[in-house]
């Protein structure tokens, strides 16, 4: 979507407003690509007060110690030094020959015939079984490439790309001619064109982009493997089509495919693999990656010595198979040395699968990152698809995040393309309830962080989209002061995740499980109910969503958080809550005690109905516990039988009477109120923290 220039900052003469302590590991990550430029004193001052503890930055001498309080994650593409970002945009793939793909729909290589093997030491596949000529003896993988660079000094520039076969022949030297045919190799592009002059009217294209007969004379005698490559390049060609035509190299058995005919020769033919590459990066890395690792080892260990450093940031949004692997030797080659790993933001595409496979799970699978950040932004001016529509897209994409790395982080949408007349143009700025239903929801699945884009208003002037000039309105304005969104995370979002809400919520496991239901008409519906939890489905308008989450080591304790998003109002919602437990008490409440009407206690065997008025894109995160082990209010009779520990303050009520006939724990404190305990024979309360009592006086000689 977008290539970030990021400006070297001036700001030594801003020091004056850092403080002495560094951000904390243990925070809720908060953050925002900040793309301060020099002379940003203001800028700083409103990024100090935001609430936000996490930045994605240019990152020098100067910056770091600017920003010494913050989280920083360093993109320093604008340094022409930078390594990092240098060959993390590169593009690079190794498929291996004798890893078949049994799905022809999905990416990777294909085989008609031969079998997999091992020659010299190498797993690879060959033309052993085979009979006769053999066309696409090896096809495939079938998969989209960037066709221009957007590696920033390259950008707009058409990729050259290398695709290396390594092959190796077995033949009898006295039986064959030097001159005879092999193979031949290929590179062949599939793509689908669709006519704009006749909607819906579309074509299947292939078009041979470079080809190459192999002699016997070309292989070493000795039947080792050797190089063999063709160049192509591509870009130019589909630019060169008229504008009345688009074309598609997403879909399943569409893109780039690597492809060998057998000519049947006397021999047996070896792929170890293939290898594709850029002419301009990925090839001077390959040709000696020794220096080239070293040098990049070499700027990377200049930042060691910043202690907010936290992640490197590259290759922005990789949209290619080309891009994975580059990112994952990067980020292993700066670890291995104790430097921090690499990130960057994953865009995933709305309809998930690309070339057949679900993107996300393979980006994942090929980079192992230690951390998936990935953005979407479904708010736009566009009433169709309507949000509703969009908000369940968000949340499959969500599910599928969790799915591939439990506690990922979302880049939340909280800008707008403005035009000069005041419309928004692709992507119109949320209001305050749409961007609190994007956190929200993103937290109910399990987030573990949440950054924003982006912190600065600035205008583009050059862009072709948006007829070419727009204003992106970010969280503050041109002049830095706070937008509507801004005060939203500093006055409601920023203290609840640097609090409660976020100290807890990082102690969760997200479990997957989850209530979605709406009376709205045009998203699919789940079961009301989950578990422990109902969601009424009568009422006004509505659109909730639950999700569940445990704690791992205290199983007895239930969360789930509720999401209202309906974002047009306020809804109140009818729970109901069940106790499916042994326990005579479970404790009902919201985990930032906000909620008083939420504060509830549910009997043994039977349920409560809980009425929560929750405010348009709001969410809240509920607890379900025993009120003899984490506190709240006993309004039923309850004996303790073994040995347990109360972590909480806990208050009989109601005329009930807690029984203690075995060793019981107290963090916190006991307290009555028209309630009382007694004791069997073996009952004694052991008060863990000095100062806390009871304040029943007959109890006094039990306490040990």
């Amino acid at each position: 979507m977008r290539y970030i220039i990021l400006f070297t900052i001036f700001l030594s003469n801003f020091l004056v407003f850092a403080q002495e302590e560094t951000a904390s590991d243990s925070q809720f990550p908060l953050g925002t690509f900040l793309r301060l430029s020099a002379n940003s004193e203001i800028g700083y001052a409103a990024l100090k007060n935001s609430g936000l503890n996490t930045v994605i930055q240019y990152g020098n001498s100067n910056t770091f110690e600017w920003l010494k309080d913050f989280n920083v994650i360093a993109e320093n593409t604008a340094d022409p030094q930078d390594l990092i970002n240098h060959y993390a945009m590169g593009y690079y793939t190794k498929w291996e020959a004798e890893e078949s793909q049994q799905d022809e729909k999905r990416t990777g290589l294909l085989h008609s015939s031969g079998k997999s093997t091992q020659w010299n030491n190498k797993s690879c596949w060959s033309t052993i079984g085979t009979r006769g000529k053999i066309l696409k003896l090896v096809y495939g993988p079938h998969y989209r490439q960037d066709k221009k660079y957007r590696q920033h000094y390259y950008s707009n520039t058409f990729v050259n790309y290398t695709a290396r076969f390594r092959l190796a022949l077995d033949y009898n030297q006295n039986k064959t001619q030097s001159n005879e045919s092999v193979c031949v190799i290929k590179v062949v592009y599939k793509y689908t064109e669709l006519f704009k002059s006749k909607p819906g009217t579309w074509k299947v294209r292939e078009k041979v982009l470079s080809a190459k007969t192999l002699k016997i004379n070309e292989f070493p005698e000795n039947g080792n493997f050797e190089n063999f490559e063709l160049n192509y390049s591509y870009g130019n060609m589909l630019e060169s089509k008229p504008s009345t035509s688009n074309y598609l190299d997403k879909n399943e058995n569409n893109g780039i495919q690597f492809q060998i005919d057998w000519l049947d020769p006397e021999g047996e033919l070896y792929l170890d693999h293939i290898e594709v590459f850029d002419s301009k990066i990925w090839k001077k890395f390959l040709n000696d990656p020794e220096t080239e690792s070293k040098r990049l080892k070499e700027y990377a260990r200049r930042y060691f010595k910043y202690s907010n450093l936290k992640y490197w940031y590259a290759c922005d949004e990789p949209n290619t198979i080309d891009s994975f692997t580059p990112l994952r030797m990067i980020d292993s080659l700066i670890t291995s040395i104790g430097g921090p790993p690499v990130i960057t933001e994953f865009y995933p595409p709305w309809d998930v699968n690309v070339n057949g496979d679900v993107f996300m799970k393979k980006y994942y699978e090929m980079v192992k990152p230690q951390q998936l950040m990935i953005d979407i932004y479904p708010i736009s001016p566009n009433t169709n698809p309507s949000l509703q529509v969009r908000l369940e897209s968000l949340r499959k994409v969500f599910a599928l995040a969790h799915n591939q790395k439990p506690g990922f982080w979302y880049v939340a949408q909280a800008f707008g393309w403005q035009q000069a007349n005041g419309n928004w143009c692709i992507w119109k700025k949320p209001t305050e309830a749409e961007f609190k239903a994007l956190v929200m929801l993103a937290l109910s699945h399990g987030a573990k962080g949440i950054m924003t884009w982006a912190f600065p208003t600035r205008d583009y002037t050059k862009d072709t989209r948006c007829g070419g000039k727009y204003t992106e309105i970010g969280l503050v304005d041109k002049n830095f002061r706070p937008t509507k969104l801004y005060n939203v995370i500093r006055t409601n979002i920023s203290p609840r995740l640097n609090g409660n809400l976020g100290i807890t919520l990082l102690d969760l496991r997200y479990t997957g499980e989850f209530i979605n239901i709406n009376n709205l008409g045009n998203t699919p519906s789940t079961s009301s109910n989950q578990d422990y939890l109902t969601i009424d489905r009568s009422g006004r308008k509505y659109h909730w969503h639950a999700g569940f989450f445990e704690k791992k080591d205290q199983p007895d304790i239930k969360y789930f958080m509720l999401t209202n998003l309906y974002v047009k109002s306020n809804v109140a919602a009818q729970l109901e809550i069940s106790n499916k437990t042994e326990f005579k008490n479970l404790s009902f409440k919201d985990v930032e005690g906000k909620l008083a009407d939420a504060q509830e206690t549910v009997g043994f065997n039977s349920s409560k109905k809980i009425y929560v008025n929750v405010p348009a894109g709001e969410g809240y995160l509920f607890q379900l516990a025993p009120a003899v082990k984490y506190g709240g209010n006993l309004i039923y009779d309850e004996d303790i039988n073994e040995n347990i520990t109360l972590e909480g303050n806990l208050i009989i009520k109601n005329n009930a009477t807690l029984k203690i006939n075995s060793d019981y724990y107290v963090k916190g404190k006991i307290a009555t109120e028209n309630g009382k305990i007694e004791y069997g024979k073996n009952g004694v309360i052991h008060y863990l923290n000095k100062g806390n009592s009871i304040n029943s006086a007959d109890i006094e000689d039990t306490i040990k």
